[in-house]
C-alpha cells in the first residue's frame, strides 16, 4: 500500500472573539482561513521536500480544496476572557539543508501563553533548535507565523496554524 506523502506546507494565522471558548476558536478558524474544513491535529513533521507558503502570499488566498474535506493541521491556540490579558500562539518551522531536505524531514514546534508576541516566538525558536539538534540535523531555513492580541470584553482566541497537504 502507497500512503499519499503531502508535499504543500500552508502557514497561516487568525484571531476571533465569541460568546464562548468554541465561538472564539470557529472565529479564529474563519479569520486562518480554514474553518469550513475537518481538523485533524496530526504531530509537527515536516515530509522531506515539501515547499513552505504563507497563505498570504497565495494568488488564491485559501485552502483549495472541497469544503468538508479532512485537512491535517499542526496549530497553536490560546484563549482567554481575561480582559487586558496579553496571549500569543506561534509556530516555528525548520527545514534542514538542501542536500538533506531530500531525504530527512523537517520540523514544526508549537508554543502558547500568555507572554508577549516576541518572547512567545523565542521560546518556540529555542524548541525548534532544540529538535534538530536531538536528531543531529542542521537548520537551513527558519519559518515562523504568530498570532497575539489583547483580550477585550468576550472570550479571545489566537492561532497560529501549519496546514499539511
Amino acid at each position: 500500500m502507497k500512503l499519499f506523502l503531502p508535499k504543500k506546507v500552508i502557514l497561516t494565522k487568525g484571531i476571533g472573539r465569541g460568546i464562548s471558548q468554541v465561538n472564539a476558536f470557529d472565529n479564529a478558524l474563519l479569520d486562518a482561513g480554514i474553518a469550513n474544513y475537518n481538523l485533524i491535529r496530526v504531530s509537527s513533521i515536516v515530509p522531506p521536500k515539501a515547499k513552505i507558503f504563507y497563505l498570504k502570499d497565495l494568488k488564491s488566498k485559501s485552502i483549495s480544496l472541497p469544503l468538508g474535506s479532512l485537512l491535517p493541521v499542526v496549530y497553536a491556540a490560546c484563549f482567554s476572557q481575561k480582559k487586558g490579558e496579553r496571549i500569543s500562539a506561534v509556530l516555528s518551522l525548520g527545514i534542514p539543508k538542501k542536500q538533506d531536505y531530500k531525504k530527512i524531514n523537517g520540523l514544526i514546534f508549537e508554543f502558547s501563553s500568555n507572554l508577549e508576541e516576541d518572547q512567545a516566538k523565542e521560546q518556540c525558536e529555542k524548541m525548534l533548535e532544540q529538535g534538530f539538534e536531538q536528531r543531529g540535523v542542521q537548520i537551513d531555513k527558519k519559518f515562523f507565523i504568530s498570532a497575539s492580541t489583547v483580550c477585550q470584553e468576550a472570550f479571545t482566541c489566537v492561532l497560529s496554524a501549519a496546514v499539511i497537504i
